[in-house]
């Protein structure tokens, strides 16, 4: 198995649209693993796919734990999440990635639609350097993550907005080697819970940032977060 892409959802039908996104993909062996908190057995067995597509339906304690669910049992040797009003940016954009290659990471584009706040870029290029100390240069719907990754990491379920953030820190700690790459990977809903930058988002931020890095990068992060807050809401 080439890609495994997993996409936790809760209450949410549009799964089905990224689901056929994933089966035009040309060249490469596919699976999908949706993992839901909330549906039940009967209503996935409605559905017939062209790829093998595995569904988990129970409770959970949020996103990032249904990710971890569905990372538990990816096949894949690379792993992809995307979220379920996600879709694969062309037929051909996982093929056109080095799957190849012997990396942690590989990174793509994403391409934020029906964005609201203008401080949302359009396209989204994944940058994998010291810059993610001062604000958070990945999506997980732009990346490519090789299994070993989650050897001995895993998303924190203690966020709720920006477990991403706080997994890509704890990799970034790690050493880990990443390969750029120019292909658009995904659509992307430019509206999620991310981007409504409320104080709840800079709150979580901070919390982080306490856990992954040093006291003294710490304090010097807190100005920086208070201004980015109010950037956004003025802009």
């Amino acid at each position: 198995m080439d890609v495994s892409v997993v996409i936790p959802c809760f209450k949410e039908p549009r799964w089905k649209n990224t689901i056929r996104s994933i089966e035009s993909q040309q060249g490469i062996q596919l699976e999908a693993i949706v993992v839901d908190g909330s549906a039940s057995p009967a209503f996935f067995s409605k559905w017939d796919f062209k790829i093998p597509v595995t569904f988990i339906h129970e409770q959970d304690a949020g996103v990032y734990d249904a990710m971890n669910k569905g990372v538990a049992i990816a096949q894949g040797k690379w792993i992809l999440i995307l979220g379920a009003n996600d879709q694969l940016a062309s037929d051909s954009c996982l093929y056109e990635l080095p799957l190849d290659l012997d990396v942690d990471l590989i990174l793509g584009k994403i391409e934020n639609i029906d964005k609201d706040h203008a401080l949302t870029p359009s396209i989204h290029r994944s940058v994998w350097s010291n810059l993610i100390y001062w604000k958070h240069t990945l999506h997980q719907q732009g990346v490519l993550y090789n299994r070993r990754c989650f050897l001995k990491n895993q998303f924190q379920i203690e966020y709720k907005i920006l477990g991403d953030y706080a997994f890509h820190l704890q990799l970034r700690t790690q050493n880990l080697n990443a390969h750029p790459t120019d292909v658009m990977l995904s659509k992307c809903d430019g509206n999620g819970l991310s981007k409504q930058f409320n104080w709840g988002l800079y709150a979580e931020e901070l919390k982080l940032k306490k856990q992954h890095l040093s006291p003294l990068f710490y304090w010097i992060q807190i100005p920086w977060v208070a201004i980015k807050f109010l950037l956004k809401k003025l802009f």
